[in-house]
């Protein structure tokens, strides 16, 4: 998937495998308010900063769920079947598999000697981005203060996607 520029809402559009190349396993009903956040990939060249992409993902099912904005479908807790099916799958698949209505993707990368961490809430069944998210810039040892302000993000643009 190409995530298209912009901030919080900037509703760009996307390409990629678009969700109609496979039977859908749940119907929209059953996909509403379901969620799965992807392991944030690592756009930096430094593959020691690879656990990272895991750790934030984790960290924003962690504020979904304390929000209780949407139900989260915990990925971290699935096998390595699974972990490599998310890995390697358009967010369309992904969502097919879990039975999820939106996908958070992510990446992290090097700006200057900080990380910066940034989100994307995808909508499948359309093949668009709903939120290009802002991000946040975070010690690349300690980056937890980043995952905090990207799950805020995402936990404030999923609210805003279902008018809580």
């Amino acid at each position: 998937w190409r995530v298209a520029g912009g901030g919080i809402g900037s509703g760009g559009e996307e390409t990629g495998s678009a969700a109609a190349s496979g039977a859908a396993m749940a119907t929209d009903a059953d996909r509403a308010g379901h969620i799965v956040v992807t392991e944030f990939e690592n756009l930096t060249t430094d593959p020691s900063l690879d656990p990272l992409g895991r750790l934030a993902a984790s960290w924003v099912e962690r504020s979904l769920t304390q929000a209780a904005v949407a139900q989260v479908i915990p990925l971290q807790q699935q096998g390595g079947e699974e972990v490599e099916l998310v890995r390697t799958a358009s967010p369309a698949d992904v969502a097919d598999r879990f039975g999820a209505e939106l996908v958070v993707t992510g990446e992290y990368y090097r700006r200057g000697e900080e990380l910066e961490v940034v989100a994307h809430i995808l909508y499948p069944a359309e093949d668009r981005t709903l939120y290009d998210l802002q991000g946040a810039l975070g010690d690349p040892q300690d980056p937890m203060e980043a995952f905090d302000i990207v799950g805020q993000q995402v936990v404030g643009a999923v609210a805003t996607h279902y008018h809580l």
